[in-house]
């Protein structure tokens, strides 16, 4: 739900530069091989083109604006008309793509390569709802297992070549990479500098209103999810992934956030710093974290599921008790938004 600098990628890049090169030339040798096989002229004429990216230029650590160069030039991957026996009628079947993800290797880096290499990026939820790990873990036997998938932001299916491209992975959920498959959706998650999230949460005003009048009531409290329209070819957020359907059985959260915002003033703030300075050295947000329940630096949305939400759910309230320091005391007989 927010982007990183490209830098995390180049740092974390720089760590494998033999097996990335490794990749390339194996890449290489068997697409080479694959010219041997029954193709089509079409199909023998995009193989060559492939070929060559990976021959003469940075295809695997090539930055998204070159891939997008590379996306339109190179086109999509031919498919073959074969018949259907059982329909009797012609179909087309991805059979170049299926032999190029094959002699990328793709199946095999998701376990030999990519969870050392996204434990170095190192985001921890799911890019896209953020309410999920995705994480390294290390098993019994010294390995390491990836407990995620990577999505493609250029989906395999149409663009095989660009399968093993790293700024082309993104660290997904099952559910949302299931979810979005062939999909465009409207966001990058390398970008050179990164801005604040176009994504927003907010609790419901009428339901909230509601519930600080009967805090007995927490089913009053409603999530609502906004996001920017995308352009007329990508699918939003909302469409792909069912984020307010996700964040809404999740209106517990939202109810400590409340009750947070109503027990944990400034001055219990202040009283913490002064009583244990050693404890929050200054500079850190680790008292942020420790009173909100998570991480509150648009930065760190990606460090742990649920900040983005329980972010900007925070930002509401302390607006609120701004505004409405009955916020503070219980019981609220009454508070208008």
């Amino acid at each position: 739900m927010i982007s990183i600098p490209y830098s995390v990628v180049e740092k974390a890049k720089a760590l494998f530069p033999k097996r990335i090169e490794n990749q390339r030339t194996n890449a290489c040798t068997k697409l080479e091989k694959l010219k041997n096989a029954k193709l089509e002229s079409i199909e023998s004429d995009y193989l060559n083109k492939v070929i060559d990216l990976f021959k003469y230029t940075n295809i695997i650590t090539a930055q998204p604006s070159q891939l997008e160069q590379w996306k339109a030039t190179i086109g999509k991957c031919p498919k073959r008309q074969i018949m259907n026996p059982n329909t009797n009628k012609m179909e087309d079947k991805p059979v170049l793509k299926d032999l190029i993800l094959k002699c990328l290797g793709y199946k095999e880096l998701r376990s030999s390569f990519y969870p050392e290499y996204f434990s170095e990026i190192g985001l921890k939820t799911c890019v896209y709802c953020n309410s999920q790990l995705v994480v390294v873990v290390e098993t019994k036997t010294g390995n390491s297992k990836a407990k995620f998938q990577a999505d493609h932001y250029h989906n395999k299916s149409d663009y095989p070549f660009l399968s093993i491209s790293l700024y082309n992975l993104y660290p997904a959920c099952s559910s949302c990479n299931g979810a979005k498959s062939t999909k465009d959706v409207e966001f990058e998650l390398y970008v050179k500098k990164p801005s604040s999230s176009f994504f927003h949460f907010e609790l419901d005003k009428p339901g909230l209103t509601s519930y600080l009048t009967d805090p007995k009531r927490k089913d009053l409290l409603k999530v609502n999810f906004t996001e920017p329209p995308p352009p007329a070819n990508k699918k939003t957020f909302s469409e792909c992934f069912d984020i307010e359907g996700i964040y809404n059985t999740q209106t517990d959260i939202a109810e400590e956030m409340v009750l947070r915002a109503r027990m944990y003033n400034e001055a219990y703030r202040k009283s913490l710093e002064k009583n244990y300075k050693g404890l929050f050295p200054s500079g850190t947000d680790t008292i942020e974290r420790i009173l909100w329940g998570n991480y509150m630096k648009d930065s760190d949305i990606h460090k742990r599921p649920m900040a983005k939400f329980m972010q900007d759910i925070r930002k509401q309230l302390l607006r609120l008790r701004k505004i409405r320091k009955e916020l503070l005391n219980l019981p609220i007989r009454k508070v208008t938004l």
